[in-house]
């Protein structure tokens, strides 16, 4: 292994109030398109990891 990184998910709580991955996923299966997202990149030291 060449190093480690975290991977973090953040969920602004004024605009959902979702509490796990579990209730995100039902949030976007009732809601297609609803949500956004962000990442860091492609060649960021996070991308070869998703």
């Amino acid at each position: 292994m060449l190093g480690a990184n975290a991977n973090v998910l953040l969920i602004n709580p004024k605009t959902h109030t979702v509490r796990n991955v579990a209730e995100l996923i039902e949030l976007a299966e009732r809601q297609p398109g609803s949500l956004t997202f962000d990442s860091n990149g492609f060649g960021s030291s996070t991308h070869p990891t998703t």
